[in-house]
């Protein structure tokens, strides 16, 4: 499953680091997509916790890793934005994610894809003490974006697009052993009139690395990728006008199949 993580231009830079540089050429094959982010683990299936729910409550869970693997096949050196000594360790795990530079401002509030010709995928792994750092590829180069913590290392990216420039990695793609799966699960964070606010999150042992703001209104059939092969609907329970809770359907699609069948009145 290929998740889209959105990196926001900042206009003050941390220290001295510098802004991300979108490529003009494409970039080689280690670097080039669409393949990244985050998939159902190994003989995971989605568990949907079907009937009626508060806020707070989990509606539905997946066991989930990462759906392209590396390693950092040579020692690499660079500078911090402070001016500090990075390393990355040969043989350090590496995993695909897809960062896309917007870039908005207060003038022009209408973000722009720089990404929009060429979007690379990046490569996020650790340093030596423990930090996570993603890598981007650019014209002749690489950018480090550290991130300058130890917390969830398997599901944080940045998100600001300064970074130190630094030599492009020898990345070699193969199978790689992070551990045990990662666990998303969908939460009820408010319940209103017109609907449910959900939430997405991604955690690595009990951290939340990710999470995102969803919408569903009530009675309306949703899909996510998140959850490939499943749809649900939530409707009130109680007063429409006051819900008391959310009661959940779910359905499992078959192959190619978009849409559950229609429900009878």
């Amino acid at each position: 499953m290929r998740q889209a993580v959105t990196v926001f231009a900042a206009l003050a830079l941390a220290g001295c680091a510098t802004s991300y540089r979108p490529p003009r050429t494409p970039p080689p094959l280690e670097w080039s997509g669409p393949i990244a982010g985050l998939m159902p683990a190994p003989g995971a299936t989605a568990t949907f916790h079907d009937g009626e729910h508060a806020e707070g409550s989990v509606l539905a869970q997946l066991d989930v890793t990462h759906a392209r693997t590396a390693i950092i096949a040579e020692e690499v050196e660079y500078r911090s934005a402070y001016g500090g000594r990075k390393v990355i360790a040969a043989g350090s795990p590496a995993r695909a994610e897809q960062l896309t530079l917007f870039v908005s401002s207060t003038y022009n509030p209408n973000a722009v894809n720089m990404n929009a010709g060429l979007d690379p995928i990046e490569w996020c792994t650790t340093t030596t003490d423990a930090e996570v750092v993603c890598i981007f590829w650019e014209d002749g180069q690489a950018r480090y974006m550290d991130l300058y913590t130890t917390a969830a290392p398997r599901l944080l990216v940045p998100y600001d697009a300064s970074g130190m420039p630094g030599p492009i990695p020898f990345i070699e793609e193969q199978a790689v052993d992070f551990g045990p799966p990662l666990q998303q699960q969908l939460t009820i964070r408010n319940i209103d009139r017109r609907g449910v606010d959900l939430f997405l999150t991604v955690s690595q042992d009990g951290v939340v690395g990710r999470r995102v703001p969803l919408r569903a209104n009530w009675n309306a059939l949703m899909r996510h990728g998140a959850f490939p092969g499943h749809a649900f609907r939530l409707t009130p329970i109680g007063d429409p006008e006051n819900p008391a809770g959310a009661s959940l359907e779910s359905f499992s699609l078959p192959a190619g199949e978009r849409a559950p069948p229609r429900r009878q009145n």
